[in-house]
């Protein structure tokens, strides 16, 4: 009987073990069949979000490639477009008067990358070959170079890669990050330089031209003054505010090691600003801003040894604005507790000290620094020197000297415009008789109040000097008439002329007029493809603003002046507006929004 139990519990053991393992072995096929099932379901969705996905890449490409021309990174461009090249070089080697291929489009060259050089790019149609040749390769946003400086923006927020912007045009565009360092205008041919390497080593390169457009801007003038290039920084690149930024806190850390005598840590915070233009005065109001809301919470101990010295040659700063602006200004800086020094000359820059010549004072005044930024105008691009002594009309000239139409005169077939250009307006003296015999449509030798206001509506596009005239006619014609006879005589006519040719002035070097001659000469250009007729440049006033320290001065159109609070409000929100893509827009207003927040950062890198 036990041995009837025991073979039963046996049985009853070995059943159960059976129906375990065969339950287990259903439940595995069935996990399995289940897997095969998302497995194959997973790697179905997988092909088809993978096949959509390279598609869509294939088709962004494409795109890509259809609306940019970046010739040095295609192979087909390479095969299509080096063997013409290479041909039409021959054909001008050899004396061919014609072009090699009478289909091909012209070839423009356009040497820049900054505001002129963007804005020819940005209207030019499909009507031209066209190459870009700069040193560097992006677009950077000048005017807020003093805010980099001290952190209020950071570096990549003004800039701009300029490749981005060739998708967005209407034609395509080839890029050589290069130097052009000669022009050739007889064999129409540039020689550029990349690299290090000298002119006659194989890092240089020509390319030749129907129509070359110079826009390589200025460099710092330094007006001969020894020491100048060796020791102070300059403010005219995205390089420079970096390099500032990194003085000033490199002046702070020195400064705040043990050790150092009283009169030490005082030189060592001396911060000296040479030129009281809007760049100059917006530096000032930067770094002074930094010192105040961010320095004086981590150096606390240092700030009674900090001071900062602005120094102008001029009566005033910011002479080129209203003297109303010019002293509320000063008597802002005063306030801030900024060392205005006006009627001062640098005469030497020492490593660790200035020496100035004040008005009135024979001996030289030493002042000692830190960190000393030398912003006190402009001089021609080395290229643009090369060029003025190879063109006889050019000669002696600080920049080149272009007609109402920008073509730079001596030469044919070249442009320039923005800083390093002077654009020289057609003198009515020198036309005097021509003129006269236009207005005098009666042929009486005397000009009526009719006659001189149809001359000044026929002629003022070609002669932008008369536009003033123009809008007072009456009043000037008056002015005019010195026997009171009701007509101009020649005599009379010629002393108006003379009057209104001694009011050209020379158009300021700045991003505003740089953009607007951008504009009108990627305009001409399309014009001349067509041949249609092309105006002259006429340059139109839009304000000038500069940033004074949490305020803001301006000069608008319509003898509008204002400063203030709500001044400093729309200077932010134009060059904000002004920004030529939407991501330099958004980097830009978080940079101000962190800065308001968080402050400026003081890490050294």
């Amino acid at each position: 009987m036990q041995r009837s139990s025991t073979r039963f519990y046996k049985r009853l053991v070995a059943t159960k073990r059976t129906q375990g393992r065969e339950q287990r072995k259903f439940h595995f096929k069935k996990s399995f069949r289940n897997l095969n099932r998302r497995k194959f379901l997973s790697i179905v969705g997988g092909s088809i979000v993978l096949g959509g996905a390279l598609t869509g890449c294939a088709i962004v490409l494409a795109e890509d490639v259809k609306s940019s021309n970046i010739g040095n990174n295609s192979t087909r461009d390479k095969a299509e477009s080096s063997q013409p090249r290479v041909l039409e070089e021959e054909a001008r080697e050899g004396g061919c008067p014609f072009p090699f291929n009478a289909m091909r489009k012209p070839s423009l060259i356009i040497v820049g990358s900054g505001w002129a050089a963007i804005s020819v790019l940005k209207q030019l149609g499909d009507d031209y070959d066209v190459t870009l040749v700069s040193p560097k390769n992006y677009f950077l946003f000048t005017p807020l170079l003093p805010s980099v400086t001290v952190g209020s923006i950071e570096p990549r927020s003004i800039v701009e890669p300029i490749r981005r912007y060739f998708s967005r045009l209407k034609t395509k565009v080839r890029f050589y990050e290069a130097k052009c360092v000669d022009v050739n205008p007889v064999t129409h041919a540039i020689t550029c330089q990349y690299g290090s390497g000298d002119p006659s080593s194989p890092s240089t390169f020509k390319l030749h031209y129907d129509k070359l457009v110079i826009a390589v801007g200025a460099y710092s003038n330094t007006f001969g003054v020894q020491g100048v290039s060796q020791h102070a920084n300059f403010l005219k690149d995205i390089e420079d505010a970096q390099e500032i930024r990194t003085k000033i806190m490199n002046c702070f850390e020195s400064a705040n090691i043990p050790g150092l005598s009283e009169r030490e840590r005082r030189d060592l915070l001396r911060f000296v600003v040479v030129g009281g233009g809007p760049t100059g005065v917006e530096y000032a109001a930067e770094l002074n801003d930094f010192l105040v809301e961010d320095l004086s919470r981590y150096f606390p101990h240092l700030m009674a040894d900090v001071s900062l010295v602005l120094i102008q040659s001029g009566d005033h700063i910011l002479n080129t604005f209203d003297k109303k602006i010019s002293i509320y200004t000063e008597e802002k800086f005063k306030r801030d507790k900024i060392d205005v020094r006006t009627n001062a000359r640098v005469k030497e820059v020492n490593e660790k000290e200035v020496l100035v010549t004040e008005k009135g004072k024979e001996t030289p005044l030493s002042i000692p620094y830190g960190t000393l930024v030398w912003s006190t105008g402009l001089s021609p691009n080395p290229l643009v020197t090369k060029l003025t002594d190879a063109v006889p009309e050019q000669q002696h000239s600080k920049g080149l000297k272009v007609d109402s139409k920008l073509q730079v005169r001596g030469v044919k077939d070249i442009y320039a415009l923005g800083d390093c250009a002077i654009v020289e307006a057609e003198k009515l003296i020198d036309h005097l008789v021509d003129l006269f015999k236009i207005a005098d449509t009666d042929g009486d030798n005397q000009l009526s109040n009719s006659e001189f206001k149809k001359f000044l509506s026929d002629v003022e596009e070609q002669y932008p000097q008369l536009a003033e005239y123009n809008g007072a006619v009456m009043k000037y014609f008056l002015e005019a008439d010195k026997d009171k006879n009701n007509q101009l005589s020649i005599d009379e006519f010629r002393e108006l002329m003379q009057q209104a040719d001694n009011k050209l002035k020379t158009l300021p070097t700045t991003a505003q007029v740089a953009s607007q001659q951008g504009k009108y000469l990627g305009e001409s250009l399309n014009a001349l493809a067509r041949n249609e007729v092309v105006k002259p440049f006429k340059y139109k006033h839009f304000g000038s603003f500069a940033y004074t320290g949490r305020s803001a001065v301006a000069e608008l159109p319509g003898d509008i002046k204002t400063s203030g609070f709500m001044t400093w409000f729309l200077w932010r929100g134009i060059f904000l507006a002004n920004q030529q893509t939407f991501k330099n827009k958004v980097m830009i207003s978080w940079d101000w929004l962190r800065t308001f927040i968080f402050g400026r950062d003081i890490s050294r890198f």
